[in-house]
């Protein structure tokens, strides 16, 4: 059984994002986590400066104001329809928040959570991992595909959501290698919103192939209407890509000839037109083949 404090219906903990450093998070956990050993999509939601410790003067219940951990203390569970299968699927989400508000959590730092935090490890459907935050978290979610910080980590998530994502102003950007990979980016941003953020999410819309930018009618606000839509998440599952085998394609029949005195095998014959018997015997060369003419 997890033994830790709730906040908002949520596991409240330290999450480290190095071996020496934590950070407060709220987890939410699939209802049957502790009964299965199933592995589950995740969402990591990074917060924006006024849920920081900082800005908000708050621990994680600060967290509860806005995103995902805002949506689970409301009722919603993360029980989401896959449109590739239609099966559900149930999310683990992370909320995390930073200290600072002008520093953000690292591609390597977020990355580290879900690699070595006892609770996730091993319990995350690598296929499915989505990351997003708002503003400040904003800006966190774009650095996972801007080159001066993807690195290795890019590879590693399979959409990301930057909401009204914030540019810093001394970063040059460049997106060689999320162009190179294709991973899907689907961005925010309010059409009233400071000229920085404006002039950020239409640099996305026109130099990242993979991005769409959707464009709404507030300013720098308006975050908890889009996270509420459920398509947002359909959406993301939509993304992911599982490798399927193709099924092995069966070798012809050839009737002729054979070294062997006896030869067997099944062949399925669909006849169209009037039906000639109901069993029939054919001799090709040393092959006798008999067969059956079902459901005339």
């Amino acid at each position: 059984m997890i033994n830790l404090p709730i906040i908002g219906k949520q596991y409240s903990k330290r999450v480290n994002i190095t071996k020496s450093t934590s950070r407060n998070a709220l987890i939410h956990l699939p209802d049957d986590y502790e009964t299965s050993d199933k592995k589950y999509p995740l969402l990591v939601f990074h917060c924006g400066s006024g849920e920081t410790t900082v800005g908000s003067g708050k621990g994680a219940e600060a967290l509860l104001t806005m995103g995902p951990a805002r949506l689970i203390n409301e009722g919603n569970k993360f029980q989401i329809r896959n449109p590739n299968t239609s099966e559900i699927e149930k999310f683990i989400v992370v909320s995390v928040q930073q200290d600072s508000t002008g520093y953000v959590l690292s591609p390597e730092q977020i990355v580290y959570i879900w690699e070595n935090d006892p609770l996730l490890k091993d319990r995350v459907d690598t296929d499915a991992i989505f990351i997003t935050g708002l503003s400040l978290g904003g800006r966190a979610t774009c650095y996972f595909f801007e080159d001066s910080y993807a690195d290795n980590c890019l590879s590693k998530v399979t959409a990301l959501v930057p909401m009204s994502a914030q540019n810093k102003g001394t970063d040059s950007y460049s997106f060689n290698k999320i162009n190179e990979l294709g991973t899907p980016v689907w961005a925010f941003c309010g059409t009233k919103d400071d000229a920085s953020f404006l002039n950020f999410n239409k640099k996305i819309e026109a130099f990242v192939k993979s991005a769409n930018v959707t464009w709404y009618n507030a300013g720098h606000s308006g975050w908890h209407e889009q996270y509420k839509k459920m398509e947002l998440y359909e959406w993301m599952l939509a993304q992911v890509k599982r490798n399927v085998k193709e099924p092995p394609k069966s070798s012809p029949v050839v009737i002729g000839e054979s070294d062997t005195d006896d030869v067997e095998a099944e062949i399925i014959i669909n006849i169209k037109g009037p039906a000639i018997t109901e069993s029939t015997t054919l001799q090709a060369g040393n092959i006798t083949i008999n067969y059956e003419i079902e459901n005339l």
